[in-house]
């Protein structure tokens, strides 16, 4: 009965230690970043001219970078929702400056009616940056943020480019084909230069 026991107990401290082993492996497995995933790609006449691997560290810095910039597009939605509002109250304030004033023979003289219509605006404004306050620091924090990683990002990438910094350079995973992206937004912003 005590053998038993016994060897059931082991049996089992066994069979945990063992899954336990997998799931850490496993994890590991699947947390690990292959130097050959992530690239920068050297660009020049639409054709990649050059492709060189990241090192693991350059991969996790970028990756924490762009981790932190979709942190970033997520605090970037309650501003954007009042963009229209905000766009909306400054041109009523532009529009009453202008008519603020009354030009006659006579000193220029402010009107009073459309200053207390401009106050009524600003007071709007004001409340509306209020309410969003909060949101405009942790955009403005976030910002700061995700400046210090490029920093770090850059400091890890600037040898692998410094020969190539007047080429286009993109940097994602190695199936990436930045070729179409990169060459019709060229192609696109030299026919509206030439358009003009």
């Amino acid at each position: 009965m005590f053998f038993r026991k016994t060897l059931l107990t082991t049996t089992i401290l066994i069979t945990t230690i063992s899954l336990a082993l997998i799931g850490k492996s496993a994890l590991a497995n699947k947390n690990a970043v292959t130097n050959d995933v992530y690239t920068i790609k050297i660009i020049e006449n639409c054709q990649i001219i050059s492709e060189i691997p990241l090192s693991s560290k350059q991969v996790q810095a970028y990756l924490a970078l762009q981790h932190e910039e979709n942190k970033m597009a997520k605090l970037q939605a309650p501003i954007t929702g009042i963009e229209e509002q905000l766009r909306n109250y400054s041109q009523q304030i532009e529009q009453l400056s202008q008519q603020m004033f009354t030009n006659s023979k006579q000193p220029l003289q402010i009107n009073k009616a459309v200053l207390a219509k401009q106050e009524l605006v600003v007071g709007k404004l004001d409340n509306l940056m209020e309410k969003h306050q909060a949101d405009f620091d942790a955009l403005s924090a976030q910002g700061r943020y995700i400046s210090k990683i490029a920093d770090k990002f850059t400091q890890l990438i600037a040898p692998l480019i410094a020969e190539n910094e007047h080429h286009h350079i993109s940097i994602g995973q190695r199936d990436d084909n930045p070729i179409n992206k990169h060459c019709n937004n060229n192609m696109a912003s030299v026919r509206l230069t030439n358009a003009g």
